[in-house]
């Protein structure tokens, strides 16, 4: 059931306004804060106890996570990357420094080889076009984490951390359906949110 007042026009519309937003971003405002973002994420404690981490590959001016990723793996953590699969869905593919990428759906650079159990990733960072402070997502629209973060084969339910720039923060409560998968945590270039009950104890922020 959608949120009140919620439509596929209302979110047709926010899309279109923070896609838009994002790509007047400069290269070098995007640096600048994915470096503050990767910074924020290595100090994060909810990292400690979790050695699989699923990632993106920033696209269209996202914040870059990479440089992220590549300090998990030198502790030793396993990383993996999306791809679109069989029936719409992602998988998720192991991935190192020599790992090759090859352009995919929406000409995203996906990895090869074989999918990972989803259930073995432990959390996951994940893009949107905004959040609001209650951990509610603007995705893209296709669903793909929701289905991923609800997914029935997971013995447990992993972390999700949504990934953003500090503008895009909705000031409102974005709209939302009951299939939605809200955040437990939000990182941007400014600050932490945590917006699970499960992760607030870990909150040093």
């Amino acid at each position: 059931m959608a949120a009140p007042g919620s439509t596929p026009q209302q979110k047709a519309a926010l899309r279109a306004f923070y896609r838009d937003q994002r790509q007047q971003i400069s290269a070098e405002q995007a640096l600048e804060a994915s470096r503050a973002v990767c910074k924020r994420l290595q100090a994060a404690d909810f990292f400690t106890k979790c050695h699989h981490i699923g990632g993106y590959v920033s696209f269209r001016n996202e914040i870059d996570i990479h440089p992220f990723l590549d300090v998990k793996r030198a502790q030793g953590c396993s990383t993996y990357l999306p791809r679109v699969g069989e029936y719409g869905r992602l998988e998720f593919v192991a991935v190192d420094d020599s790992s090759e990428l090859v352009t995919g759906a929406f000409g995203i650079l996906e990895p090869t080889g074989q999918p990972a159990p989803i259930e073995q990733i432990e959390l996951f960072l994940v893009p949107a076009l905004a959040f609001d402070l209650s951990g509610q997502r603007l995705g893209f629209g296709k669903g793909y984490y929701d289905r991923i973060l609800h997914s029935e084969n997971s013995s447990h339910r992993p972390i999700a951390v949504g990934i953003a720039y500090h503008w895009q923060l909705a000031e409102v409560a974005l709209p939302f359906e009951q299939h939605d998968a809200p955040m437990d945590v939000i990182a941007t270039d400014t600050e932490l949110i945590y917006c699970s009950a499960r992760l607030a104890p870990l909150n040093q922020e």
